[in-house]
């Protein structure tokens, strides 16, 4: 049985502790979140005090509070699963990668419908749209970091290889943030992928095409649904 607290009970966080309750293998202790509404079906912690037989820790804080949340526990041994972006900055995000025990939930990859892709697919191009409504939260980072984060991710994961040319254009719209982003990458593989991030959408929308060997794949990532 494993033994983990959740840190954040906002949109994500509440997610989270839902998907843990359900877990027959997993003792979720509490939260950690003072200035949420409290959880009706766990306790809430306080951070300075948390058990110290812990085996893991959810972090779901914004994203500032990351670093000062998750590094002392993983230096306690504490394994994070800790919401995206990693960090506020690069300096942060590079500080929590250097632990072995943290992990950075990119659970797009894990989607159902990407295991219908043929293993080890290395696609010529890639069209990744990612359009959301707003919803009053992710706004302490800019719209890359909230939710074109994961397409990025995607990227890295098909083509396996490194970006080496990037040309991008965001806009504001609802404060001095970016909330409309366009991104023209290219990969060492020779991948080309255009990317859309929008989080002033009417209504939402997950959507890859990929063009790799002769095929064209077109992937409703929030649906779940494929056509080649």
């Amino acid at each position: 049985m494993l033994r983990g607290v959740v840190i954040g009970c906002g949109h994500m966080g509440r997610y989270h502790a839902a998907k843990l309750l359900a877990r027959p293998d997993v003792e979720l202790l509490g939260v950690v979140d003072p200035g949420s509404p409290h959880h009706p079906e766990l306790p809430r912690l306080d951070y300075r005090e948390l058990p110290g037989d812990l085996d893991f820790a959810v972090v779901a804080a914004p994203t500032r509070l990351h670093r000062s949340l998750a590094e002392p526990l993983l230096e306690r041994g504490v394994a994070c699963l800790v919401e995206k972006p990693l960090g506020a900055t690069l300096e942060e995000a590079r500080a929590l990668a250097a632990h072995e025990r943290v992990c950075v939930n990119h659970i797009e990859r894990f989607n159902p419908a990407l295991a219908v892709l043929p293993a080890g697919i290395r696609p010529s191009y890639l069209r990744l749209e990612r359009m959301g409504v707003p919803v009053g939260r992710g706004t302490d980072v800019d719209v890359i970091h909230d939710l074109m984060i994961h397409d990025l991710d995607l990227v890295a994961y098909l083509s396996g290889s490194e970006v080496v040319a990037v040309r991008a254009v965001g806009v504001p719209v609802l404060g001095d943030g970016v909330d409309i982003a366009e991104c023209w990458l290219e990969t060492a593989s020779g991948c080309v992928a255009t990317l859309t991030a929008s989080r002033v959408s009417r209504s939402p929308s997950r959507r890859l095409r990929v063009v790799a060997g002769g095929s064209y794949w077109s992937v409703d990532l929030a649906r779940r649904e494929v056509r080649r």
